[in-house]
């Protein structure tokens, strides 16, 4: 896959299996390859139940320890294991605390996230 200059993420036959049981599995995400690219819109939709929420949690390295994922995620073009907080999304449930300005909640969630 080309990709011209800037930061960009590829995911390429991504697959994300879930174990059900001791000896059970069931395939969750199947052969899924996909460009994010810096400053331009990355729409993913589908109906309820399609995977787009699994897709993002392996994308950021969220995945459940009961799923397994294979295929390639690329990061400027170098392939890595997503490790939690490699990458963020914003979740689709609201966990904001309501009494913090806008700026506030950001600067709490980059605290967060920052190394002791």
């Amino acid at each position: 896959m080309m990709v011209e200059n800037g930061a960009y993420l590829i995911w390429e036959d991504l697959c994300v299996t879930a174990a059900h049981g001791k000896n059970t599995t069931q395939p969750i995400l199947q052969g899924l390859t996909g460009i994010a690219r810096r400053g331009l819109l990355l729409a993913i939709i589908g109906p309820l139940g399609s995977g787009k929420s699994i897709l993002l949690d392996d994308l950021g390295g969220r995945l459940s320890l009961k799923m397994t994922q294979s295929g390639e995620i690329r990061i400027n073009g170098r392939k890595e294991t997503m490790a939690y907080g490699t990458s963020a999304y914003v979740t689709q449930d609201d966990t904001l605390i309501a009494t913090l300005t806008v700026c506030e909640a950001l600067y709490y969630s980059a605290q967060l996230q920052l190394p002791d």
